[in-house]
């Protein structure tokens, strides 16, 4: 009979155990579509950023673009779900702080990270233009 009770609780433990792991508070799809573009964001600046270190550029042209990503950066949004899911290639110096969490609907949030890959495309683009490419 002993043996079934520690059959029976090792099962309804189990069963416990991977209730509480699986979420049911499941990440919701636009999150995860801001997540992406977040990602793109931070891969684009990583590139922009050592584009910027080569020193290829005019003095000017180069303080412009480096005054802009600098805005760029101080306006980075975290998606929140995700702060401690990725590590932006974890090969940058950790210039930002990602802000404070901001409490926006999934929507908002998709377009907060759409607007900060937008711009951080632009100044690709301009850097682009100034290295003549």
């Amino acid at each position: 009979m002993k043996r079934i009770n520690v059959g029976i609780t090792i099962t309804v433990l189990s069963l416990a155990i991977l209730a509480s792991c699986s979420s049911n508070d499941k990440i919701d799809p636009l999150l995860q579509e801001a997540f992406a573009i977040h990602q793109e964001a931070m891969k684009l600046h990583k590139d922009v950023k050592a584009e910027l270190e080569k020193g290829d550029l005019l003095e000017a042209d180069r303080n412009k673009l480096e005054s802009r990503l600098s805005g760029w950066n101080e306006r980075i949004v975290e998606v929140p779900g995700f702060e401690d899911d990725h590590d932006h290639d974890h090969d940058h110096d950790h210039d930002h702080d990602h802000g404070p969490a901001t409490k926006v609907t999934p929507e908002h949030m998709l377009a907060i990270q759409q607007e900060s890959l937008d711009s951080i495309k632009s100044i690709n683009q301009d850097l682009l233009r100034f290295l003549d490419l």
